[in-house]
């Protein structure tokens, strides 16, 4: 696996003595153990000038170091495509809580624009010229509550509003008559 050409991993076996037990090919790292505490992964430049993370680890009944670097493009990248995976599902669920908050907020508010428009439709010139008008279906459902009670409310009102209208206009129109 480790050695390829196309393969940012590299190994390195290095005797405590500085004897090389194994080493890549194409790896020209000359590493110290000293300059690498045991399994932490440490930054290294190497003498091609790649910036590769190093973890050593020691076998002391073989009195072997094992230092594995791999390319710090790869921890970058895959940090980069982290990120960006985490923006989308940030994204994604901004969307759908936008959605369900949108969906939420209509079904919450539909009963009160049935009603705004309702009282909107009924001018008051029409209660005076057509009494029995304004006796139309109720807009909203007795599961929408307070706002029910508020249509009901609303009607009684216009009821009274409309009887009050007739009454008016009866006296008016008998007082012109006694006038006469």
């Amino acid at each position: 696996i480790f050695g390829s050409s196309k393969d940012p991993y590299q190994v390195q076996a290095v005797f405590t003595d500085g004897t090389i037990f194994y080493k890549d090919t194409e790896d020209c790292a000359v590493y110290n153990p000293e300059d690498f505490p045991l399994m932490e992964l440490c930054t290294y430049r190497d003498p091609d000038g790649c910036e590769r993370n190093v973890m050593r680890a020691e076998s002391r009944w073989l009195g072997l170091n094992i230092y594995v670097s791999e390319d710090v493009s790869i921890s970058r990248s895959y940090s980069m495509r982290q990120i960006y995976t985490y923006f989308e599902l940030a994204l994604l669920i901004f969307m759908l809580g936008m959605l369900i908050v949108i969906l939420v907020s209509f079904k919450l508010t539909q009963a009160t624009w049935l009603l705004t428009d309702k009282v909107n439709q009924m001018p008051v010139s029409r209660l005076i010229s057509e009494p029995y008008a304004t006796r139309e279906l109720m807009v909203t459902r007795p599961a929408d509550g307070e706002i029910h009670t508020l249509e009901k409310a609303f009607d009684h009102l216009m009821a009274a509003l409309r009887t009050s209208v007739q009454n008016e206009l009866f006296l008016r129109e008998n007082s012109l008559k006694a006038q006469l």
